[in-house]
C-alpha cells in the first residue's frame, strides 16, 4: 500500500510526515550523495509535505535514530 492509501484509511489522520534517509543530507535537507536518484539535488521533505498537507521533516536515518534511543 501507498502512504496515500494508509492516510485515507486511518481514523486520526496525518499529523505530519518524518523521513529518515541514509547519506549526507545538506542543511536544508537536500540529497547531497545519490547523484543517480529521483531525489538528487531535491528535497524529499520539501516536495512530500504539499502533497499530504502536513509538516514533513527529513534527518539522517542514524542520527534520527539515536535521537529516538534518548528520548
Amino acid at each position: 500500500r501507498s502512504l496515500r492509501d494508509l492516510v485515507a484509511v486511518h481514523p486520526v489522520g496525518l499529523a505530519g510526515l518524518g523521513i529518515g534517509m541514509t547519506g549526507r543530507l545538506s542543511a536544508d535537507g537536500v540529497d547531497a550523495q545519490r547523484l543517480t536518484t529521483p531525489w538528487s539535488g531535491r528535497s524529499p521533505a520539501r516536495d512530500l509535505a504539499p502533497h499530504f498537507g502536513v509538516p514533513a521533516a527529513i534527518e539522517n536515518d542514524a542520527d534520527a535514530a539515536a535521537l529516538a534511543e534518548h528520548r
